[in-house]
């Protein structure tokens, strides 16, 4: 009996040590892997907010030049420049959110680039509290897609 429970001892010990083995080996496996998933996730997060930084600086150009444009300021040759610029940057813009934006920030992005559309045809007339408030839903959209806040930031000014 003495042998027996010895040899089962020495087999239990086995089966411990192995799977304890076992055990570190997909433990090492798993934290691997997510060592990989939180890269991964960490770029893209990056990305983004690279992305939607040169979103902004973007709608930031186009705004100062639409504001140039719908005030009459400038001969009609920077007119026409700044029509070239509006097109360059918006199809820019359309394009790096395009990549990976949800089509929520799709959505308010277009609402507000179809306004300023129609501002640069002569179909609209600027409203600064028109495109504030466009502005602020992109933002909000953004803010929502990359986990700063769920809740809206509004405009409390009074112009």
């Amino acid at each position: 009996m003495e042998k027996d429970r010895s040899r089962h001892a020495e087999e239990l010990e086995n089966l411990r040590a192995n799977l304890q083995a076992e055990n570190e080996q997909r433990m090492r496996q798993l934290q691997s892997e997510i060592d990989i998933f939180n890269e991964k996730h960490l770029k893209a997060h990056h990305d983004k907010l690279t992305t939607y930084r040169m979103g902004t600086d973007i709608i930031a150009a186009i705004l100062t030049d639409l504001e140039r444009f719908s005030e009459g300021r400038g001969d009609p040759e920077e007119a026409g420049k700044i029509k070239d610029r509006f097109t360059n940057e918006r199809i820019r813009l359309y394009a790096y959110l395009g990549m990976l934006a949800p089509q929520s920030v799709m959505d308010a992005q277009d609402s507000l680039i179809d306004y300023l559309l129609m501002i640069m045809n002569g179909s609209a007339k600027y409203q600064w509290n028109k495109v504030r408030e466009l502005s602020l839903n992109f933002l909000n959209e953004v803010r929502k897609d990359i986990g700063i806040d769920e809740t809206n930031i509004e405009y409390r000014g009074e112009l």
